[in-house]
């Protein structure tokens, strides 16, 4: 049956109230099922072409965070492929850091307005999705708005963005058909209502856009109205059974799936329907939207509803329908979904040989969730069964995910192990789909030493001895569950982890190099460790500072052939305190754009944050704090979690910022946190710099010998290893504590010469920088990339070749010191003719 194209009414009203609120950053769109949210947004957007639009839909039963933001993160990849992969490899935001990351790409990527629609909001469940786009509805990020369909308000505090005009809304009664829209609707189908024929429809509908249009089918078929049936039951006769059975039993079927394309509805349904004929119906029944970027129909809630019915009733195998889902699913590279999909249909064999390949570190990541109830259902037998798999989840587990969890999985897998080999179960037993790699018990210790070496990050000797075992085990080949999976210690230093007792430095430095060869060797099959690296920061902090330099330009080099971001963020680390003391500001400044240059593809959050304290931590010191990235300028502990705190450095360098505005109230405040113990751990280094903060605020709220009894604890730790680094780079403050102290102890006297250079040089850093002048041509071409133009339209806009351009460009980097778009458009801030821009 060919179904008549309905007219639709055309609310201006409600078009006018879109543009005013389409200036905003976030606009609401709540009503019930049925009241034409989503085709109110599609009518508007299909009228404006030149706006950019990115829009998800909710699914069913969405319960893993993760993986939620992934699939919303795929959205993007219509838009840049660049931008899609640093969204989804920052991963859902759950830190101050990590958002400002999440803001700064989005920032970077937008060159024009883009309406990021979600629809069906009701269904998200999560509540680290809610408070994720209330933080972007907060930012104020240029050219982003947020637009949300949902048939109830938002979990999420919105209520000071409505205060602030930021937030619109469109309601229920906004959304409501008055009578007279009713009559017009039917007016300009061709109907004339009578007076108590409109009467009898408006009551009935009560201004429900569902209502109304379905009767409008049913009428022009009838001739009169059904008012005594329901909504439902009128969709069923007037819409679903006047459908031709091949389509009304491929809706039904494929009423599992959110959202589907054409080749995906033959492919699942078996049946080689006129794709050309399927999509002219699904188009003119007026309860379905196509996405033009994913080639993808949604069906309305309420249709899905009633074909979902006609599924139950027809008896047909759900389970050959997940199957082939899961088959479309995987052909298209979706592997996640394809899981999901397997999962439904109890393929858990499937399943397995999917996460046996090498990129399920990668599945494990996307949705951790997800894979948490997987194997929770998987008797203990069928893990054991599955070591690639399995004993990957655990290590993810362990370093990525859940620790806790990890630990318990770790102590329940080597138990079944030992049963089994206890039984005699033969290795044969133990299936892997990576047939090229013989797997037998020697191999599973091997690997399950591994997971216990992280599970003991906290004892640098346990993790020693467990890396030599499975070193052993292995007979010197590359783990399998390691993979390349480099890991990052922390930052500044790796050896602020495991000095723990006073004078026991030089050891910790002999015991890393023991360790690290065996991680090398089982990682990456490099034999060979950090040594130079340990070297560089014992050498920098007893300050042997051109030592420390001599030796980190050598681990720089190294880790870049290795391609070991962590260890490169490290080095630069030295670097900078070293060019700070050393008074080289030209060294300094290219070092910096060196560590730019190779962070600039960088997005697995752990690393962007190391690189973030480390150059917020260079800047912090000679007090440039107007180029420390925010989350580390307003510090929050409340949003950070205790590792960054504490290990990697987070506190410390807001240390330095209060120090460097005088706040020693919050300074001393930060010391008592600093003081508390790390996972029952002691980390001296944390606490000498706390000692140190500790004594500066009390040298400023108390008195001077207040400030060197805190001192005096300080130095006590320091002394027995000539820690002398902590001191140095808050000489300004502590330099009369120092001097108080030098009669009796030699040690705070030979820190008092190193102190005053330190801030001697710290000067140099503060000097007017050097004034750039960015000629006419210049100024033009910066001032449309501002506006977000491209290089060939900038070239049409200013008649000039696009390698000129291009050129232009390139020099204008040079010149400010950047090197992409995004960050010449923050420094030059805006421009007119001969101004001067500062490095």
């Amino acid at each position: 049956m060919d179904y008549e194209k309905i007219v639709e009414l055309h609310r201006h009203h409600l078009e006018e109230l879109l543009e005013d609120i389409m200036r905003r950053q976030m606009m609401m769109v709540v009503a019930p099922s049925g009241y034409g949210k989503t085709t109110l947004l599609h009518s508007y957007f299909k009228e404006h072409p030149e706006l950019e639009t990115i829009w998800f839909s909710m699914g069913e039963y969405e319960t893993d965070d993760d993986w939620l933001w992934q699939k919303i993160c795929l959205q993007f990849r219509h838009i840049n492929e660049e931008a899609y992969d640093k969204l989804k490899n920052v991963g859902l935001p759950k830190t101050g850091q990590n958002m400002e990351l999440l803001f700064s790409i989005i920032v970077e990527y937008l060159n024009g307005p883009l309406f990021l629609i979600i629809d069906d909001y009701q269904k998200c469940k999560s509540k680290a999705i809610h408070k994720l786009l209330a933080r972007l509805g907060q930012a104020g990020i240029p050219n982003l708005h947020l637009i949300i369909l949902s048939r109830v308000y938002p979990e999420f505090l919105y209520e000071e963005m409505m205060l602030r005009g930021s937030c619109g809304v469109i309601d229920q009664q906004a959304l409501t058909l008055s009578r007279e829209e009713i009559e017009e609707i039917y007016f300009i189908n061709g109907i004339k209502l009578k007076d108590e024929e409109l009467e009898q429809l408006t009551e009935y509908t009560d201004g429900w856009i569902a209502a109304v249009y379905l009767t409008l089918l049913d009428y022009k078929r009838l001739g009169h109205f059904r008012v005594s049936m329901s909504m439902m039951a009128l969709l069923k006769t007037a819409i679903f059974d006047k459908f031709p059975e091949p389509i009304r039993t491929a809706l039904a079927r494929m009423s599992l799936f959110d959202a589907f394309t054409l080749d995906e509805v033959c492919y699942v349904i078996e049946t080689d329907l006129e794709k050309i004929w399927l999509q002219g119906m699904l188009e003119n029944i007026g309860f379905s939207h196509y996405s033009v970027k994913e080639r993808k129909y949604i069906i309305h809630s309420l249709l899905r509803s009633v074909a979902r019915e006609e599924l139950e009733r027809s008896g047909y195998d759900k389970n050959r329908l997940y199957h082939r889902e899961g088959e479309w699913q995987e052909k298209h590279g979706n592997k996640i979904e394809a899981i999901i999909n397997y999962k439904k249909c109890g393929e858990t064999d499937h399943i397995f040989q999917i996460l046996s390949n090498s990129d399920r570190m990668e599945l494990y990541n996307g949705a951790p969730m997800f894979f948490e109830e997987f194997y929770r259902e998987q008797p203990l037998e069928v893990r054991l069964m599955q070591p690639v798999a399995y004993l990957s989840y655990i290590y993810f587990l362990s370093i990525q995910y859940n620790a806790d969890e990890g630990a318990r999985l770790f102590e329940e897998v080597c138990g079944g192990y030992a049963a089994w080999k206890e039984k005699g179960v033969s290795d044969q037993a133990i299936i892997t789909y990576r047939d090229s790699i013989p797997w037998d018990y020697d191999r599973i210790q091997g690997e399950l030493y591994i997971i216990k070496s992280l599970l003991e990050f906290n004892d640098l000797d346990q993790m020693t001895e467990c890396m030599q075992k499975a070193s052993g085990l292995l007979q010197d080949r590359p783990s399998i569950i390691f993979e390349n999976n480099l890991l990052t210690y922390g930052t500044p230093f790796t050896l602020y982890l495991y000095h723990r007792m006073a004078g026991g430095l030089k050891g910790v430095v002999e015991k890393e190099k023991v360790y690290t060869r065996y991680f090398m060797k089982l990682i990456q099959h490099v034999d060979g460790g950090w040594d130079e690296l340990y070297d560089a920061e014992y050498a920098l902090t007893v300050w042997d500072v051109e030592r420390a330099l001599e030796l980190a330009e050598i681990v720089c080099e190294k880790a870049r052939f290795r391609k070991q971001i962590c260890v490169i963020i490290n080095s630069y680390c030295i670097k900078f305190w070293s060019y700070i003391y050393l008074g080289r500001v030209r060294e300094f400044e290219k070092a910096l754009n060196e560590l730019k240059e190779q962070m600039k593809d960088i997005t697995r959050p752990i690393f962007v944050m190391d690189y973030e304290l480390t150059y917020g931590n260079a800047f912090a010191r000679i007090n440039r704090l107007d180029q420390i990235p925010e989350w580390i300028y307003n510090f929050n502990l409340e949003d950070c979690n205790q590792i960054i705190r504490s290990v990697r450095g987070g506190c410390m360098t807001y240390g330095i910022i209060l120090r460097q505005e005088k706040e020693w109230i919050k300074l001393d405040a930060l010391a008592e946190q600093m003081l508390l113990p790390y996972k029952k751990s002691v980390h001296l280094y944390v606490m000498i710099s706390a000692y140190c903060y500790k004594a500066i605020a009390a040298r400023h709220l108390e008195s001077e010998e207040a400030g060197a009894a805190w001192l005096k604890k300080a130095v006590e730790i320091a002394e027995a290893d000539q820690i002398r680094s902590p001191f140095i780079e808050n000489g300004q403050e502590l330099i009369p504590l120092l001097e108080r102290m030098s009669g009796k102890d030699e040690f705070c006297r030979e820190l008092i010469p190193y102190c005053e250079k330190w801030e001697e040089n710290c000067k140099k850093f503060q000097q007017k920088p050097e004034e750039i002048r960015l000629t006419e041509r210049e100024q033009e071409i910066m001032a449309l990339v501002k506006k977000g133009r491209h290089n060939s339209e900038i070239g049409e806009e200013l008649h000039i070749a696009l390698v000129t351009v291009e050129k232009t460009l390139t020099n204008i980097y040079r010149k400010l010191g950047v090197s992409n778009r995004a960050a010449a458009v923050a420094k030059f801030g805006g421009g007119g003719k001969g101004r001067l821009f500062k490095r």
